[in-house]
């Protein structure tokens, strides 16, 4: 892992070229992006049309396995799917202590267009 944290960017980037290696602009902007040792791309999960639309680069080994129980309607261009990450834990946490940790991630609250310019300058 590049990262010393776990780092996760996916997405509906709507660039069905990018699995078909088809070249077009957005293809060309998205190959490049995940030719950069920091992230790949492990999103091979299908659906009706045979298309990719949503992409997952994480910055860590990742298996992505298609859900069979979704918690919404299912899309037929956008699939659901799990992540299954492994990580390193780097102390076992004290056990004897109840208490839970949760996670809960709200994308609709992101910053893209920050997000968007901090990826175009990563290497600049």
């Amino acid at each position: 892992m590049i990262l010393d944290r776990l780092l996760v960017i996916e997405g509906d980037f709507n660039a069905p070229s990018y699995v078909e290696n088809l070249c077009n602009t957005r293809c060309i902007s998205l190959k490049t992006f995940a030719e950069t040792p920091a992230v790949k791309q492990f999103n091979h999960v299908s659906k009706d049309n045979n298309k990719i639309l949503d992409l997952i680069f994480p910055n860590n080994e990742c298996r992505i396995l298609d859900d069979f129980a979704p918690l919404v309607k299912m899309d037929s261009h956008h699939p659901p799917i799990n992540y299954i990450f492994d990580m390193l834990v780097q102390s076992i946490p004290d056990l004897s202590v109840n208490h839970a940790v949760q996670y809960e991630f709200n994308f609709r609250k992101a910053n893209l267009t920050l997000m968007y310019d901090m990826i175009l300058n990563a290497d600049r």
